[in-house]
């Protein structure tokens, strides 16, 4: 009998004070559907971190130049670092877990020219195992840059989809153009 009565007191509350439990119905809804989209933001949000990550490459490591920021062996803080092509040997000579590794020159403010067309851009010199770390898939009939370019200092460039549009439109082939 307790049920009921319970029942029929909430019914009697509800048609007596409509605004009030309006308001309460509506403030439970509200709080449910903001908790659910802070959820769904933050999954979307974790979710776009990582495709962003895979996009950039898998377990690598990233060395820029940079300053000191201690002393060390009586050289002063604030030394400009840069590293170079013999210090990525080395480390690459002397880790047994790096499996791959490349530097990365980079360049800003350059002119690339094709016939008529012409854009600046940012350019960099890397390694060839630079293109399996980074995911680079060249597009059919091309190739990424190999050792033999490094060796006998061939003068290749490996562009993307959108320096590609930029200078050779999207129907004609950049494959073996000279820019």
């Amino acid at each position: 009998m307790l049920p009921f009565v319970t029942i029929k007191q909430f019914l009697n509350d509800l048609r007596r004070q409509k605004l009030r439990s309006a308001m309460t119905m509506f403030g439970i809804f509200w709080g449910t559907c903001s908790i659910v989209l802070l959820f769904a933001f933050g999954k979307g949000l974790s979710e776009a971190q990582l495709k962003s990550q895979i996009g950039m490459g898998e377990n690598i490591a990233i060395f820029w130049p940079g300053i000191t920021s201690k002393e060390y062996a009586g050289l002063p803080k604030g030394r400009r670092v840069r590293p170079t092509q013999d210090d990525v040997r080395l480390i690459k000579q002397k880790s047994q877990l790096v499996e791959r590794i490349s530097p990365e020159f980079s360049r800003w403010n350059v002119n690339l020219k094709y016939k008529k067309q012409s854009t600046i851009r940012q350019i960099a010199g890397v390694w060839p195992e630079f293109g399996e770390m980074r995911n680079v898939i060249p597009d059919y009939g091309s190739r990424f840059i190999n050792d033999r370019d490094i060796d006998e200092k061939r003068r290749v460039i490996f562009i993307g989809n959108l320096l590609k549009i930029d200078l050779f439109g999207e129907e004609e082939d950049a494959v073996g153009k000279r820019i």
